[in-house]
């Protein structure tokens, strides 16, 4: 993996995360090839460039698939910046119908009613102070932090993009699951996607 082995501590943070839960049936926009999922996470988290000034990653995971369809670092993150990139993912992939996220501002601030509204998604909070009912985002959370921002040390935007980017790849493409039959997300999620295309038209997953 590309970038300085000397390791770099984030700074600690609450993680402010949605989970999304629908079947297949339940999402709008097209089933591909490439993947289908039951819904997808999203949290930020917080890491600092060798220059000493912060950045905001954003990461959408894939709930049904475990595959890490983005994680987007930047200087900063709005409730308007997230919808950019949930209409990049609704173009490539379809959108959940429900979103269950923490209160987070940037989740569910105006910019996020505004849209959930205009694309028919319904948001959902999670409990105060009941991380558990989101469990499967914090765990990866923590993988990401523990095998790649605690141990780079990024010297600028376009380093952690490139080394964030390189270590998502990874993840997707040479991880296998055991409890997605051993196989790595990407290929489970194109092994799903194969399946629900093939189903007779007007069929329904219970």
């Amino acid at each position: 993996m590309r970038g300085h082995s000397r390791k770099h501590r984030c700074l600690p943070q609450k993680s402010e995360a949605f989970v999304c839960s629908a079947p297949p049936e339940y999402r709008s926009g097209p089933l591909t090839a490439r993947t289908v999922a039951l819904g997808t996470s999203t949290f930020l988290l917080c890491l600092v460039l060798a220059a000493g000034r912060a950045l905001k990653c954003l990461t959408v995971v894939d709930d049904a698939t475990q595959e890490a369809v983005t994680i987007t670092p930047d200087r900063a993150i709005s409730g308007a910046y997230v919808t950019r990139i949930m209409d990049a993912i609704k173009r490539s992939r379809g959108l959940p119908k429900v979103i269950r996220s923490d209160n987070g501002r940037e989740f569910c601030g105006r910019a996020m009613a505004v849209w959930a509204h205009e694309n028919g998604v319904a948001l959902r909070f999670i409990e105060p102070g009941k991380p558990n009912q989101n469990a499967y985002v914090e765990s990866f959370n923590g993988r990401l932090r523990d095998e790649c921002l605690n141990e780079h040390w990024f010297t600028s935007l376009a380093h952690a993009r490139a080394v964030i980017e390189e270590w998502r790849s990874d993840y997707n493409e040479q991880r296998p699951k055991k409890d997605l039959g051993g196989l790595p997300p990407a290929a489970y999620a194109a092994k799903l996607a194969l399946q629900e295309n093939q189903k007779p038209a007007g069929s329904v997953t219970v």
